[in-house]
This record gives structure tokens, sequence and C-alpha cells, in this order.
């Protein structure tokens, strides 16, 4: 939340949107980033959907469960801005991925 506040403060005031975008954990920072019209933003979730994931994200399906998050929301958050290049990361982040990202609002752990 606190990501997606901060983001729509940096729209309001005219800051160009980056490019690219790293998100790490927050669909709804993610939605607000892709809404916005950032150029491109890359998800990064190296688990799967659950069962109990249903009940909080609003992107994912029973036919989601197994597969993994980042993958699974591609659709449904491209379909908010079709303008927005949306890519995934699926695997453990190196300090090499990292650099070639401009903004890193990453909720989650990377260590």
């Amino acid at each position: 939340m606190l990501w997606s506040l901060i983001w729509i403060v940096l729209v309001l005031v005219g800051v160009k949107p980056f490019d690219p975008s790293l998100m790490c954990g927050s669909l709804t920072t993610a939605k607000n980033l892709i809404l916005a019209g950032v150029k491109s933003v890359t998800l990064h979730d190296e688990e799967i959907v659950e069962l109990w994931d249903l009940s909080s994200n609003f992107v994912f399906s029973e036919n989601d469960v197994g597969k993994n998050r980042a993958l699974a929301s591609v659709q449904k958050l491209q379909d908010l801005n079709n303008a927005v290049s949306i890519s995934t990361l699926t695997t453990e982040l190196t300090t090499e991925q990292l650099s070639k990202f401009q903004v890193l609002p990453c909720l989650s752990t990377l260590i």
C-alpha cells in the first residue's frame, strides 16, 4: 500500500513513468503502476498459486492453482492497460538482473 501511495504522489507531481520497473510481492502496486501507464513492468515471484491466494488476489482463479504466481497474473494485469509491456521473472533474482531496473518497489524479502 505504501508503494502505491508513493507512486500516486509521483504521478501527481509529474514524475515521468519509469522504464523498466520490477515488482516483487504486491499485485495491488503492480496494478497501480500498470494503470498509471509505466512503459514496462516485470513481475517477480518464485512461488506458486495456492488455494488461499484466491481469496486475497483479484487476478487468480481456481485454474491458476499450482501455477507460478507471476505467470498466472500476467493476462489479467495486461488487460488493465495494453500499452504497458509486462514480463516475468520466476527464479531467484541476481545482482545482474536487478541492475537492469530503475524502480524496485519490492514488498517481500529478496535474500
